[in-house]
């Protein structure tokens, strides 16, 4: 099970990820970091803003209890407070219906980009 989901405002590794990549990550009773949604938030020229996940991972052990869910959900609920309009993502490895089942739907003039509107 997993303990709680913490906000971080800075990811210290960057990597491929953007330097505004900021992250929600999955954290087990034990202290064990067991998954993460990255995602970063611009603003768009209509004053409104877009988000965009770069990555969302759950380590093999904590697969299939629901975390990638939680942190899926934390987030959305999150960038709706923040006034976030929509939210891209380009799904990977098949991922297309996971992220189907939580509203996205794939962005027919900018295939491969699934996008969920607020």
């Amino acid at each position: 099970s997993v303990e709680q989901i913490c906000q971080l405002t800075h990811v210290p590794f960057v990597g491929s990820l953007s330097e505004r990549t900021k992250g929600l990550i999955a954290v087990s009773p034990e202290g064990m970091v067991v998954g993460g949604v990255f995602y970063y938030v611009s603003p768009r020229d209509d004053g409104r803003a877009i988000a965009a996940i770069d990555a969302l991972a759950v380590h093999p052990d904590y697969q299939n209890r629901k975390i990638g869910r939680n942190l899926v959900l934390t987030l959305r609920e999150m960038l709706e407070r923040q006034g976030v309009s929509e939210v891209t993502t380009v799904p990977i490895h098949d991922t297309e219906h996971f992220y189907e089942s939580y509203g996205f739907k794939p962005d027919n003039d900018h295939p491969p980009i699934y996008m969920l509107e607020f």
